[in-house]
């Protein structure tokens, strides 16, 4: 059952309560240790696809799953083009951002010779 309640507080610090069929305030205030809410998250459409494998509505089901299957594809097609431009200008990297890992690792190295 869902309802709806507007909550106000009245100066006893009590809590005045209005349905959501009423106009008016209920007549009894009620302490704020009485009222107990749950929330939900309500995301439309996301069972759809349960129902249509329960009610065998298939062509819907592959049309779903061909599309989600053909967007992580094509979100692939980024990845190459991002490796290439880092490959030509590689991002600063250290703690000022002013020498590379491999300049890093060099001077660690002469330290040990």
């Amino acid at each position: 059952m869902t309802r709806d309640i507007t909550l106000e507080t009245n100066e006893s610090g009590s809590l005045v309560l209005r349905g959501d069929a009423n106009n008016d305030n209920d007549a009894s205030p009620v302490a704020p240790a009485a009222v107990h809410g749950v929330g939900f998250l309500n995301v439309p459409y996301v069972g759809l696809p349960v129902y249509w494998m329960a009610t065998a509505q298939w062509l819907k089901v592959f049309a779903v799953v061909g599309t989600f299957i053909l967007m992580c594809w094509a979100s692939t097609f980024d990845r190459d083009l991002q490796r290439s431009k880092h490959r030509a200008n590689p991002p600063a990297r250290g703690k000022d951002r002013g020498g590379s890992a491999h300049e890093t690792s060099e001077a660690v190295w002469r330290l040990w010779e």
